[in-house]
């Protein structure tokens, strides 16, 4: 096998609802490896962490933005996703990722990811719901939000 294989196993995915911040409204997924949900201790770390890179990210004159946030608690770390449209039809995104061990194994690529393959397939469903919903010919931004999918595995 070649240096980090891995072998792909679903993941347990909870739709948390929409959460409002100063800078607009973002819907949030959390991810996790493994059979067990990630401990309170884990959330709240990581809800404190999402908390502070968007005040960072927007300031108060930004213009309200809609996205989703992805919360990944994977087997080496936790990865957090935060993802916006601007434009009309941009999504724009911040990776922010804190490995358990403390160190990163690809310091140099960081900036250039994307994200792995569980969260790519909630950023495509995230695409599907923006042309379904806000690049009609009629905008819905609330069906957007209300948007996940319909599944607790992926």
């Amino acid at each position: 096998m070649e240096p980090g294989h891995t072998i792909y196993a679903p993941r347990h995915l909870k739709n948390s609802g929409v959460r409002a911040f100063q800078c607009g409204n973002f819907k949030l997924y959390i991810l996790s490896a493994g059979q067990t949900a990630p401990s309170n201790p884990d959330l709240a770390d990581a809800s404190e962490l999402l908390e502070t890179h968007i005040k960072n990210l927007f300031n108060p004159e930004t213009p309200e933005v809609t996205g989703f946030v992805i919360l990944h608690f994977g087997s080496d770390g936790t990865t957090i996703s935060i993802n916006w449209w601007v434009e009309g039809c941009v999504l724009c995104q911040e990776v922010v990722r804190r490995h358990k061990n403390g160190v990163d194994p690809i310091p140099q690529m960081r900036r250039h990811v994307t994200g792995c393959v569980w969260e790519l397939a909630l950023i495509n469903h995230e695409r599907e719901s923006w042309l379904s919903f806000m690049m009609g010919s009629q905008q819905d931004r609330t069906a957007y939000l209300m948007a996940f999918p319909d599944i607790d595995c992926i």
